[in-house]
């Protein structure tokens, strides 16, 4: 879904790694990790890892990592 995608981005914009629970219902006769790499896609992350109904995110985001820097 469209809210789902955008609050992905958001969350991965403020912290780069996400993990994401994927409801038994909303699968159906669909492959759960089919539905994660798609779910990547559409919000150009990479699919780190499928462990049971929970998908783990990643991006880089270039803004934070110089940030932590920063106040290093």
């Amino acid at each position: 879904t469209p809210g789902l995608v955008s609050e992905l981005k958001k969350q991965l914009e403020k912290r780069g790694l996400v993990k994401v629970r994927i409801l038994k219902n909303y699968l159906q006769d669909r492959d759960r990790f089919q539905v994660a790499q798609g779910l990547a896609a559409k919000a150009g992350a990479v699919l780190v890892e499928v462990k049971g109904m929970v998908a783990t995110y990643y991006k880089h985001n270039i803004r934070n990592s110089s940030e932590e820097n920063n106040k290093r």
